[in-house]
């Protein structure tokens, strides 16, 4: 048993549930004794990215091997329900056996369930092929410590802790369901490559490239482009008349390329992230909303490459049809927006909430100043100007994050 403090136990409940341990007070400046030995005497890894360094993790796993016994720490912090870890052939969720440590109303369970595709089940354990040794709750920081055999069969897989390597996934929520945890909406990270886990040394957390590009072009579409490519169309028909452009007035070419823009830049978004992530997953209301923008802005040209002649009886009707799913795919992509910043993938900071909300404050604001009033170039070189700055900042956020940890580098820097 690890020595965490001073303790003292409650009768036992059951094999797998260790009440809530009472300890003495210590000091905030004393080290987390969870981190000693990381990298030289046991595996550890950690999210986000760089905890391990500074020892400050959300959610940390350490697997400590001593002859033929696997025994793996786990703890989490920020008001953590649960913390688990996966076994996985790969850097994502599905066909992974995880172990979860939960928060029972102050008592420290051991579960076991299975990952099956972005969903989680729990599942019975063969008796003794995974045992709970050592649990604690201090200060909102879940810790447990259990015993798993080298060798045990989950949903007729065999795991072989001896000789086959293994990326790592480990994951914190602030909720429990019944009979199984929520979304990890406090941290999720995976090891970008598998390894035996007898082998010490450092594990490299994945790649997060693929995410951070999904995010820079969704704000150039729905914060960028679409945002010029929509005022223009809606008022600035009758402006620049007297010249055009490629042989279509000035309006409708400047329409046409933004919104080619927006819709490339959103088809890209979206198989970039089914390709980082491999599958759908309906956990989150940013992946249903998102969806909801990608299909309505995908239908977009079709319906305009089919849009009757002016004049036409039926024009009205396509007219009001391109402009209402155009708005309904911007309402949907800001919605999405929104719900990225909450998104423990993104790292987004919680104060982007405002940039986006003066964002929608400034688009409303000028489409209301533009119904009344004239000097409509002026106006526009204005907006295209703060829409460029909008888009630009956010961008930067996404692609640095997380932008605070990385301005506190480069400030330290120099």
């Amino acid at each position: 048993m690890v020595s965490r403090g001073m303790w003292h136990f409650a009768p036992w409940q059951n094999s797998r549930v260790i009440p809530r341990c009472v300890f003495s007070l210590q000091t905030q400046n004393e080290e987390d004794p969870f981190y000693t030995g990381c990298h030289i005497t046991k595996n550890c890894f950690g999210a986000p990215a760089g905890c391990i360094k500074t020892k400050d993790c959300a959610a940390v796993v350490a697997v400590i091997v001593q002859g033929d016994e696997y025994h793996f720490e786990l703890q989490a912090r920020r008001e953590a329900k649960y913390v688990a870890v996966g076994l996985s052939d790969d850097k994502n969720m599905g066909d992974d056996s995880v172990v979860e440590c939960t928060n029972e109303d102050g008592e420290i369970a051991l579960h076991t369930s299975w990952n099956s595709g972005k969903h989680n089940t729990r599942h019975a354990t063969p008796e003794g092929a995974i045992e709970l040794e050592s649990a604690s709750i201090k200060n909102d920081v879940i810790y447990c410590k259990f015993r798993r055999d080298k060798l045990t069969v989950i949903q007729g897989r065999t795991y072989d802790l001896v000789n086959t390597p293994y990326h790592l996934l480990v994951a914190a929520g602030k909720n429990l369901r019944r009979n199984g945890v929520n979304f990890h909406d406090i941290v999720y990270l995976g090891t970008s490559t598998s390894k035996k886990l007898s082998d010490v040394g450092e594990w490299i957390p994945a790649s997060d490239l693929l995410i951070r590009l999904h995010g820079a072009l969704m704000l150039a579409s729905w914060i960028g482009t679409a945002s010029i490519g929509m005022l223009l169309a809606r008022y600035y028909r009758q402006t620049w008349v007297n010249s055009q452009l490629c042989g279509k007035d000035h309006w409708f070419a400047w329409h046409r390329f933004f919104m080619v823009l927006t819709w490339s830049m959103t088809i890209a978004a979206f198989v970039i992230i089914f390709v980082e992530l491999g599958t759908w997953s309906s956990e989150t209301i940013h992946a249903s909303v998102g969806l909801a923008t990608t299909i309505l802005c995908f239908i977009q040209p079709f319906m305009a490459a089919m849009r009757p002649h002016p004049g036409a009886p039926r024009r009205a009707l396509f007219n009001w049809a391109h402009w209402f799913v155009g708005n309904v795919a911007k309402i949907c992509a800001l919605i999405a927006l929104f719900f990225a910043v909450r998104l423990n993938k993104a790292k987004l900071p919680e104060w982007v909430d405002w940039i986006l909300t003066a964002y929608v404050v400034f688009y409303v604001l000028i489409h209301l100043i533009l119904t009344h009033s004239g000097m409509r170039k002026f106006i526009f070189g204005v907006y295209f100007v703060v829409i460029v700055a909008f888009a630009a900042t956010l961008i930067v956020i996404t692609v640095l994050a997380p932008i605070e940890e990385t301005w506190a580098t480069f400030t330290n820097t120099f």
